[in-house]
């Protein structure tokens, strides 16, 4: 009984939509279908007689092409694009990492507590002026240690001892500031070359050598 019903009532529609048409057809003398700002209200009405008694409202018409915008599609991100976003992020790193050992650089470490910049100034302001080091008050903060007896490879010479205690700690605890005492220590080699040479009977060893003397004594 029901289908029946619905039969009908589309027969019904579809004769009623003939009809609307075959009159706007003979308003527009000869123009095929309705006059185009007539069309709207035209599909307005056939769809309400094609929905009538039906539960659920007519869906909206298209009323023509250029009302239909295609949802558009993400379009994949390609190997070459993902490539360079790879490299971008590599050199912001690189970049980075740069910038923080720049700024180390600048600040320098901490040695035993103490920013290892102001110490280094320090003890390259108590250098003397022939490049020796003498055990004074900065420097006895800067070994941070009691002086060891002096060995017999440096002759017995507290100053050469010194000095080269001051050269190893500086090359074991501070490369980071090596700018920074490197034309100093410079300055240090000339007179132990000097000393070494006009002392030549009492130190026999080479400068590498009582370095390492030096070093293994921290």
């Amino acid at each position: 009984m029901g289908c029946g019903l619905r039969m009908l009532k589309s027969n019904k529609a579809k004769t009623n939509r003939g009809a609307l048409f075959a009159k706007f057809e003979s308003v527009g003398e000869g123009v095929s279908g309705p006059p185009a700002r007539m069309r709207p209200q035209i599909n307005d009405c056939i769809h309400t007689l094609s929905h009538t008694g039906s539960p659920n409202p007519p869906a909206p018409v298209v009323q023509s092409l250029a009302d239909y915008q295609p949802l558009k599609m993400m379009e994949p991100v390609s190997s070459s694009s993902s490539s360079t976003s790879n490299k971008r992020n590599r050199r912001k790193s690189s970049r980075e990492g740069e910038q923080k050992d720049s700024a180390s650089s600048r600040t320098g470490d901490f040695v035993d507590g103490v920013s290892s910049s102001s110490v280094v100034v320090d003890l390259i302001t108590d250098q003397q002026a022939n490049g020796s080091f003498e055990m004074t008050d900065v420097v006895s903060s800067f070994l941070n240690r009691p002086l060891p007896p002096v060995p017999d490879e440096f002759g017995g010479d507290e100053v050469l001892w010194v000095t080269f205690l001051v050269l190893a700690k500086l090359e074991l605890a501070y490369e980071v500031e090596r700018s920074r005492w490197e034309l100093p220590v410079k300055k240090s080699k000339k007179w132990i070359k000097r000393f070494l040479k006009t002392n030549e009977d009492s130190v026999t060893l080479t400068f590498d050598e009582l370095l390492e003397i030096a070093k293994s004594s921290w």
